[in-house]
């Protein structure tokens, strides 16, 4: 097990250096020449600190795979209905959320099962969205309550943020959960993000109507509509254009070292990142 107090410090190091990267390359060098492509068929796309991806595909099953599209492990865990959300935070401890039966499974490197939450034991009928939390503690919207929660390992609730009808006239409904570095990001479709601190606090909204899909970075988001790439700054809040393939499928991406990951209905692309923005 990776020690605590290098699981933040890896998360920001990482997200750095995938942002970082693209800066280094040389501005007359052209964009994403396909690198291979594998004939895998899926719905979500993630990546971990060690440049390991974790892909679900149309049978509902966990494949992992190297930095090569190449399969490392393979979970199938089919009496939970389908895989919500999966998020490889801690590349020895790997969340997998099944909503319909408000399940939480956490695997090992090899995709074993570790340990699990039932949140119905818990008490909590309606957790929509869980991500891992920097202390390896689980971060969750509780559709109840309208809350963001933060769990423990064992199921109990160690930070929770005020009811979102206290920050909004309208209750808003989340389709995605993400922490970096010290915040946490929940995405509303057709609004934007929705910033928490570590302590479950609202810090602010991040207008950006019209998202298709996104990847965050330590004060950057990288994100898609229908017709162009962006990347906005959390700082400058200024926007800027940045060219990336864009499929006219439903899709799911990833952008690392290794290149530009793009999982559609055609099959899992790698394309060479010579200059994105």
């Amino acid at each position: 097990m990776i020690p605590e107090k290098f699981l933040a410090e890896g998360r920001k190091s990482l997200l750095l250096l995938l942002f970082c990267f693209s800066f280094l390359i040389p501005e007359a060098q052209t964009t994403h020449t396909l690198r291979w492509e594998i004939p895998l068929k899926g719905s979500q796309l993630y990546g971990d600190r060690l440049e390991q991806l974790y892909l679900v595909n149309d049978a509902n099953e966990l494949l992992k795979l190297d930095a090569q599209g190449r399969e490392l492990a393979r979970y199938n865990q089919n009496r939970l209905g389908s895989i919500g959300k999966v998020d490889p935070f801690d590349p020895f401890a790997i969340m997998v959320y099944y909503p319909e039966f408000q399940v939480l499974q956490v695997l090992d490197r090899s995709l074993n099962l570790q340990w699990s939450i039932d949140f119905n034991l818990k008490g909590f009928f309606q957790i929509s969205l869980i991500c891992a939390s920097n202390h390896k503690q689980i971060w969750a919207i509780d559709q109840i309550s309208n809350r963001l929660l933060q769990f423990s390992t064992e199921g109990e609730i160690l930070v929770e943020s005020p009811a979102f009808g206290l920050l909004s006239d309208v209750i808003p409904t989340f389709t995605d959960l993400q922490a970096v570095g010290t915040l946490v990001y929940a995405f509303e479709p057709g609004q934007g993000f929705w910033v928490f601190d570590q302590f479950g606090q609202f810090v602010r909204k991040i207008a950006l109507p019209g998202i298709r899909d996104f990847q965050l970075f330590p004060e950057k988001i990288l994100y898609c509509d229908t017709t162009n790439w962006y990347l906005y700054d959390q700082q400058s809040l200024l926007t800027k254009t940045a060219d990336l393939p864009l499929p006219t499928s439903s899709f799911s991406f990833l952008w690392i070292p290794e290149g530009w990951l793009l999982l559609d209905k055609d099959g899992f692309k790698c394309f060479d990142l010579k200059r994105a923005w």
